[in-house]
């Protein structure tokens, strides 16, 4: 588990209601630092396929059953004590649950999943306020080391990803590496200019994955990895400020959780081939 010490886990909800996990839910957790999936019964693999897949490919991960939709061919208790019993040592289990009128419900249904078949992410009674349940599955994330030593998640970008930047009267345009929500690398491999730490670059564009802004930046660290000439920058504001904020925040965040949530869907997909 290593990797997961330093990766952190990868975190995945199971027939989540819509109501839960919204776009804007999924990207939160992303702006904090945590990757949050979600596993639809929407084609023609049998949950428990899907679910032992995702163990194979990412061990270590947070699985969240939500156990108030039915899905063919699923009974909740058996399936989970099943997982449990199958996986337990390789990856967390948790259930999701709408909360019951009675509390005495909400109560059988802990004592069941977590002392019985002995899910070690809990139970989480679902409340009305969505901020609520967003604190408290954050919460459960910090507790299990959801975020490991990183604490935001790195996303390699795609041969159409470049920065334009200018200093001085030059002016370099560079492949862009990887990028996450304070920091960008990009190859100056045999570009004819000469960056100094701290050097502030004004005005940076950027094009990510498709997705095109501007905004300063500036120099802080050079190194030489692989025969790549390596730059990494730090996005400021224009204060100097060492963050973006406001709608390019917002709209590089949304792409980034795009390109990842689409890379597993992939993986998952190519997984059944």
């Amino acid at each position: 588990m290593d990797n997961v010490d330093i990766l952190g886990r990868k975190v995945f909800f199971v027939t989540p209601p819509n109501s839960l996990v919204t776009e804007e839910f999924l990207e939160t957790f992303f702006a904090h630092g945590y990757e949050v999936y979600v596993v639809e019964n929407d084609d023609g693999h049998s949950m428990k396929d899907k679910i032992e897949h995702i163990v194979r490919l990412y061990p270590g991960s947070m699985i969240f059953c939500y156990i108030d939709r039915e899905v063919a061919g699923v009974d909740w208790k058996g399936f989970i004590s099943d997982l449990q019993r199958a996986h337990g040592a390789d990856c967390l289990f948790g259930v999701v649950h709408d909360k019951r009128a009675d509390e005495r419900e909400d109560r059988k249904i802990k004592e069941y999943y977590q002392f019985e078949a002995g899910v070690r992410c809990g139970c989480v009674p679902l409340e009305k306020d969505n901020k609520v349940n967003f604190d408290r599955f954050e919460q459960i994330f910090e507790l299990n080391g959801a975020l490991g030593r990183r604490k935001l998640i790195r996303v390699i970008c795609d041969e159409s990803s470049f920065a334009t930047l200018r200093i001085g009267s030059m002016t370099v345009r560079a492949k862009v590496l990887d990028v996450n929500m304070s920091h960008f690398s990009c190859d100056l491999t045999g570009k004819n200019i000469d960056f100094s730490i701290y050097d502030k670059v004004l005005g940076a564009s950027l094009i990510i994955n498709g997705m095109h802004f501007e905004t300063d930046t500036v120099l802080i660290m050079k190194r030489d990895k692989s025969g790549v000439n390596m730059h990494i920058f730090m996005f400021t504001q224009p204060d100097g400020t060492p963050e973006l904020v406001g709608e390019k925040r917002a709209n590089l965040n949304h792409k980034l959780y795009q390109v990842i949530a689409r890379k597993f869907k992939i993986q998952l997909r190519s997984s059944f081939d």
